[in-house]
């Protein structure tokens, strides 16, 4: 499932992460529920290193972000 996110102060506007890769990418951290199916939980406790790893995937739209996450998701 890919969840996005709007934030109108970040240069682009949106967010994309692919949930079920990112979970699987953060095995071993002991996740909860919310963690692994709410996206603004989820960065909350690790976006630098989804970042890191390449998770985090933006747009100028929601559409765009979306794209750019089928398109570089490990």
């Amino acid at each position: 499932m890919i969840a996005t996110h709007y934030s109108p102060h970040c240069e682009p506007p949106w967010l994309a992460v692919d949930m079920d890769a990112a979970a699987v990418v953060l095995e071993g951290y002991d996740l909860t529920a919310r963690e692994k199916t709410e996206l603004p939980a989820m960065m909350a406790g690790y976006c630098r290193l989804l970042d890191d790893v390449g998770m985090c995937h933006y747009g100028e739209t929601e559409e765009e972000a979306i794209d750019n996450c089928k398109k570089k998701t490990p």
